[in-house]
């Protein structure tokens, strides 16, 4: 009888355990991240629930259409929105900044980081709806994985968009000017946490610098412009 309610309980534990874990989580309400994932994908990239999964949830791979562009496909269908991909829902807003010789987004993924061991990242795999998933570092040598704090890629790229909101003399400080209208253009020069300092980039004689709340409970509140397109 002991063996008998043994062998039920291994089975069952089997069973649930390899069911478990085999649909994505959501983040904290305050959720902290570490930074920006870039994978240029060489080989279907696959995606996992649990880092101590065997089996992926879901693959991406990248695709060359007839006319040259890049497109994205994925096993995980809706799941997938991470914070930037080739043609994604954000493309005609991709498409207008390209149009105005700017690039707010290239053909890699990035994803962002709340943390990464030795052994993998845990990302979030749709900004939406916040769902996290994991990228192991070992099964994917073949993909090229590239980890950047918010803090190099913010002062990397060439600038970035602003819209209503308020310009303080420092981080949590006093309002010096409110931007509420279409968007604004700012070179970051600092970040502090959820603030970075803009300046007017050397495009823009004009315009006031100061310290600006780029990220609020986990959400952006800027648009990136990562180069420009001469």
């Amino acid at each position: 009888m002991k063996n008998l309610l043994y062998l039920s309980f291994l089975f069952l534990f089997v069973g649930c355990n390899g069911q478990e874990n085999l649909e994505f989580k959501k983040a904290e309400d305050d959720f902290k991240e570490t930074g920006l994932l870039n994978a240029t994908i060489n080989k279907p990239l696959k995606i996992y629930a649990s880092p101590t999964n065997n089996k992926a949830i879901g693959k991406i791979t990248f695709d060359r259409a007839l006319n040259g562009s890049i497109e994205v496909n994925s096993s995980l269908e809706e799941k997938l929105n991470p914070y930037a991909k080739g043609n994604s829902s954000s493309y005609l807003e991709a498409e207008q900044l390209i149009n105005m010789g700017l690039a707010g987004y290239s053909h890699a993924l990035k994803f962002r980081v709340l943390s990464f061991t030795p052994e993998y990242f845990e990302v979030l795999v749709n900004d939406d709806t916040k769902e996290i998933g994991y990228i192991k570092k070992e099964e994917d040598k073949e993909n090229h994985l590239r980890y950047t704090t918010w803090e190099e890629y913010l002062k990397k790229a060439e600038m970035i968009v602003v819209k209503n909101c308020n310009i303080y003399d420092k981080a949590n400080g006093n309002v010096i000017d409110t931007i509420n209208y279409r968007g604004h253009f700012f070179k970051v020069a600092d970040v502090q946490e959820d603030w970075l300092y803009g300046i007017p980039p050397y495009q823009l004689k004009s315009g006031k610098s100061g310290w600006i709340k780029w990220r609020e409970n986990g959400n952006l509140m800027i648009q990136v412009i990562e180069y420009v397109i001469d």
